[in-house]
């Protein structure tokens, strides 16, 4: 175990952001990275990688939702260099509108272009490259909401 008071900071801010409000996520065809973060101090952390077979990442982001009391649920949308809206963008605005019917939280879609790009930079073993991803795409709805242009 580290003991660094960089990794005791982290530990701490990870048991804060246990609290979660914001919930993002970057919804592929075969998986949905998440990451999860706080409206207020604006902070994103990646979460998980959940496989969407069979419906089982809709159920898990579901429960993620209730124990979580998320109240805004970000989701990439991964629009062309025009800004016009792709195919993948109606399998993902169905995929969000679905869990959104079945809770009460606000629905914000935030160009996910390039996000996987920049969560490669990372390289890290801990979280998987769509849960990277995720938090990529929650610390833009960040910036834009900080701009006031979401």
């Amino acid at each position: 175990m580290y003991s660094t008071p960089d990794f005791i900071f982290l530990e701490e801010m990870r048991y804060y952001i246990a609290m979660v409000s914001v919930l993002a996520l970057d919804v592929g065809k075969k998986r949905v990275g998440v990451a999860s973060g706080d409206d207020e101090i604006a902070i994103s952390f990646p979460n998980t990688v959940l496989e969407r077979s069979g419906g089982k990442a809709e159920s898990q982001i579901l429960k993620i939702i209730t124990e979580k009391s998320v109240a805004k649920l970000i989701v990439g949308l991964p629009l062309a260099a025009n800004g016009d809206k792709t195919e993948q963008c109606n399998d993902i605005e169905r995929f969000a509108r679905r869990i959104v019917r079945r809770t009460k939280v606000e629905l914000i879609f935030v160009d996910e272009s390039h996000s996987t790009l920049e969560a490669a930079q990372y390289n890290s073993k801990n979280y998987g490259i769509d849960a990277l991803a995720a938090s990529e795409i929650l610390k833009r709805y960040f910036n834009l909401r900080s701009k006031d242009v979401y």
